[in-house]
């Protein structure tokens, strides 16, 4: 019975840390993008380093935590090129930075993330979906839900979050965004926030500037 309860103790002390581990790492993304899709995004982990000792390597690795690892991760995807990766390393802190340029953002798409850019007549409406409850949805039992989800691991992970900025090709009429300059939104979602809800939306609505052959059309 007591190996039982020491199994039962291992096993809640691995779930633990890689949920801690998947929140305590701060994601900055910046995406310059054009009319037709394309663009850079310049890409920046970063996490406390007693944390990176941590996280587990090899396939499946939550994020990457190498500069091979960026590569590796985007060699077989069609449209996508990585024009560099540098992964810095201080006393306390460990970033990884990688800047790729696509030709297509929709190529990022996948079941937890996800990039449109539609048309609406003269405007272009941007829209990030990011699919949140990834704590929640890793846990099954109940009682370990519980024991993880405290007040005082929320406080701790209170500083991390995802940060994207996009820079887009005409002016911005209307955002959700905490910060709107001109061409340029800025979003910053809590990743303890996006632990516990099911989803975040980010939105951007463009006003496209008619072309003279457009602005002529109108006259006739």
């Amino acid at each position: 019975m007591r190996k039982k309860y020491l199994r039962a103790g291992r096993l809640f002390c691995l779930i633990g840390v890689l949920v801690f581990l998947s929140a305590c790492v701060n994601v900055e993304e910046k995406i310059f993008l054009n009319l037709d899709g394309s663009g850079r995004m310049d890409v920046r982990y970063v996490l406390k380093r007693e944390f990176f000792q941590l996280v587990p390597k090899g396939p499946g690795t939550m994020f990457p935590v190498s500069e091979a690892d960026v590569y590796k991760m985007f060699e077989n995807t069609k449209g996508v090129k990585v024009e560099g990766a540098k992964l810095v390393m201080d006393d306390k802190n460990v970033s990884l930075q990688y800047v790729l340029k696509f030709d297509d953002i929709s190529t990022f798409n996948n079941d937890s993330y996800r990039f449109t850019l539609e048309k609406d007549g003269n405007n272009r409406d941007f829209h990030v979906w990011i699919k949140g409850g990834g704590a929640q949805q890793n846990l099954k039992n109940d009682e370990l839900k519980g024991k993880i989800m405290t007040e005082a691991i929320n406080q701790a992970m209170a500083m991390y979050n995802i940060k994207i900025t996009v820079v887009l090709p005409a002016p911005i009429v209307k955002s959700n965004a905490q910060e709107v300059q001109d061409r340029t939104a800025t979003w910053v979602v809590p990743i303890w926030e996006l632990q516990k809800k099911p989803a975040f939306d980010l939105d951007a609505q463009i006003k496209v500037r008619k072309g003279l052959w457009d602005r002529i059309k109108d006259i006739f």
